[in-house]
């Protein structure tokens, strides 16, 4: 079971306001962005 744990190490925001997360086990950094969603006309639409 440990051999799948993963430890997280490091946030970051970037420019473009994606969230950057470093992962020290495998020497990866993962972008976690968002893009919005195109309602039926073609025009972007957003929530909240």
């Amino acid at each position: 079971m440990l051999d799948r744990i993963r430890l997280l190490c490091g946030l970051a925001i970037a420019e473009d306001r994606s969230l950057l997360v470093g992962d020290d086990t495998n020497g990866v950094i993962y972008r976690v962005s968002y893009a919005e969603a195109e309602n039926a006309t073609g025009n972007a639409t957003t929530t909240g």
